[in-house]
């Protein structure tokens, strides 16, 4: 049985990350990880900060994504994120500092997402920082 691809481009406002054949895409989206594979019904989603997987034949792409957005269908996989994370550049005690300073803050409802997003990109910060 001939395995199936999906074509996927993963995209930044500055750089291309992944365009190429895939036999699957693990993907951060607001309900946890879920995969797309080849067939998969036509789906727009927003993704959080976190883990991106590209399966290949010849291996595994994965990147911290800062967040973003999908757009799938049967075929193909298009992901606009925000930007990636270099572990190696983490500075943990900077990274406490601004989650404490966006803890003590009064949340107003209109910016509590945006808050929300800022304090799960520092949390996601702080732990890979650990796996270093």
């Amino acid at each position: 049985m001939d395995e199936k691809f999906i074509h996927v481009s993963v995209i930044s406002p500055e750089k291309s990350y992944f365009d190429g054949e895939a036999s699957s895409v693990m993907l951060p989206g607001n309900g946890g990880l879920f995969t797309i594979l080849p067939g998969h019904v036509n789906i727009i989603s927003a993704l959080d900060p976190g883990m991106l997987t590209v399966k290949t034949k010849s291996g595994d792409t994965s990147l911290y994504i800062q967040g973003g957005f999908i757009e799938a269908s049967q075929d193909s996989v298009n992901a606009l994120i925000e930007g990636t994370i270099n572990v190696a550049e983490i500075d943990v005690e900077e990274e406490k500092k601004e989650l404490n300073a966006l803890l003590s803050q009064i949340i107003p409802h209109e910016k509590r997402t945006s808050i929300e997003n800022k304090l799960a990109n520092h949390r996601l910060r702080i732990t890979l920082s650990q796996k270093k």
